[in-house]
This record gives structure tokens, sequence and C-alpha cells, in this order.
């Protein structure tokens, strides 16, 4: 396959770092779903250069950490910024974007981090690897799982039966701290009849249903579910619901 270069993606990253907003955000997914990639293996049974994707290669993707300790894939725009961050010949594959994020929602990958070692990049989102995966812009109807709960259906809620990172609250206060209508938030497991437990990210939002679903969406774009080891839903919190949570849990954010 042929070297990209990804102008387009590297255009569109520029102008979100100079201006993020929805008009911005939107050119850049436009760019991410049309670009091709190029992600380095840590394979030791491969040779370095380019590898043909076929069926059977077991596809070992480098991985590095955020400031935060979040585990990230590690992938590239073009081969300049490859080698700026490896200046040493590694195995890699080169991969169009879409069905690179179908594979990683698939498999409950972690963040990924576009040219880790340059000044045009940055991190793309559990949420949002889940949304393009499927062709959809995160910000778009039906592009992220935001839950509520059937009266009909029978539910328990008990303390995170996962890790959740210590982080979590720092996170959270940086996020919500923008959305006026977010007042607190409380995490906890979600067990809906005999379905797995889901862990699940309560949020106590003040407006209508149609402000609480708009909210929850636009939070669910900008968090990174990588925090947790697996995976993690929002949910809007009202009536006994919320009355109960804020008896059993503390809350991991609290407008000031």
């Amino acid at each position: 396959m042929t070297l990209p270069n990804n102008v387009e993606l590297l255009r569109a990253i520029k102008v979100l770092h100079i201006s993020d907003n929805p008009k911005t955000r939107a050119t850049l997914y436009d760019a991410l779903l049309g670009s091709t990639l190029i992600l380095p293996l840590a394979n030791e049974d491969v040779p370095t250069g380019q590898v043909d994707i076929h069926e059977g290669l077991q596809l070992d993707l480098v991985q590095a950490h955020n400031s935060q300790g979040d585990p990230l894939i590690l992938a590239f725009t073009d081969m300049e910024s490859l080698t700026r961050w490896e200046s040493e010949p590694l195995p890699y594959i080169v991969i169009p974007a879409q069905p690179l994020f179908t594979m990683l929602s698939q498999q409950h990958a972690p963040m990924l981090m576009l040219n880790i070692a340059g000044t045009i990049g940055g991190e793309i989102t559990q949420v949002e690897i889940q949304a393009l995966g499927q062709g959809l812009h995160p910000t778009a109807p039906n592009a992220v799982d935001t839950e509520s709960i059937d009266e009909q259906i029978e539910v328990r809620i008990t303390p995170p039966h996962v890790r959740v990172s210590p982080h979590l609250p720092t996170y959270l206060k940086q996020v919500f701290g923008k959305y006026e209508a977010v007042e607190s938030a409380y995490i906890f497991s979600l067990h809906r009849n005999n379905e797995p437990a889901a862990l699940t990210l309560g949020v106590n939002l003040t407006g209508d249903a149609t402000d609480i679903d708009t909210i929850l969406r636009e939070v669910a774009s900008v968090i990174p579910p990588a925090i947790v080891e697996d995976g993690l839903q929002l949910m809007p919190l009202q009536g006994e619901m919320l009355d109960f949570v804020q008896m059993e849990f503390p809350a991991v954010y609290q407008a000031t």
C-alpha cells in the first residue's frame, strides 16, 4: 500500500489546535475517516519495513502511556512523523483509518495517539474510536451510548466492580467544569436483570430530557474511557435513583 501523507488531516489538526469548535471538530473527523495511518508493530517475528496485512497475522501494536498513565496505541500520519519518534527501522502496517477504528472498537482497545513525537497530533479517545468505526462523528446521534432505565427492568447498584483510575476525579473536574448543567457525578456498577455488570458514570444534570441527552453525548465525546479498564457508560440520574446514589456513593465530581 502506498505510504500516506495525510495533508488534509494534518491541516485539520492544525486548525483545531487554533480554534476548537463544532465546525473544526467536524472537519477533523471527516479528515480522519478519509485518512490512512501508519502503525508500528512490536511483533518480533516479522521483518522491518511495511508488513502486508493478511489473514492469520497477529498484530502486536506498539503502545505507550500518556501523562495520566493511560495506555495509548501509537499511530502516525506519515513516515516523517514515524521516524521522528523512532529513527531505527521497525515493522509497521499501513491501514485505512475507518476499518482500523472498527477493529480497535471491537477489541475494546485503548486510546489512539497520533504523532506522539511531533507537534501536530493528539489523542483519539475510545468513544471517538467507537463512533468513527461506524463512520460517524462522535457528536452525531447514535454515535455514543447513553443509558436510561426502564421501570420494568430490575436493577441493582453496587460499588465499582473493576479498577477505576485515581486520575478520574481530576479529569472529570476539568471536563465537567465546562458544562454549567452538570451538578455532580457518581461512579458505580449497574446490574440489569442477568446482564453483566456495567461500570456507569451517573450524572446529575439540570434541564429537560432533550438537554440532558445532548449534554451526555457531548461529555461522552471528550471523556477518554481508557481511564477505566472495562469501558464506561454514561447515564442521567434523577428521582429515587439519584437520591439512592447520593446517599450510597461519594461524588467523583461536584460543581462549585
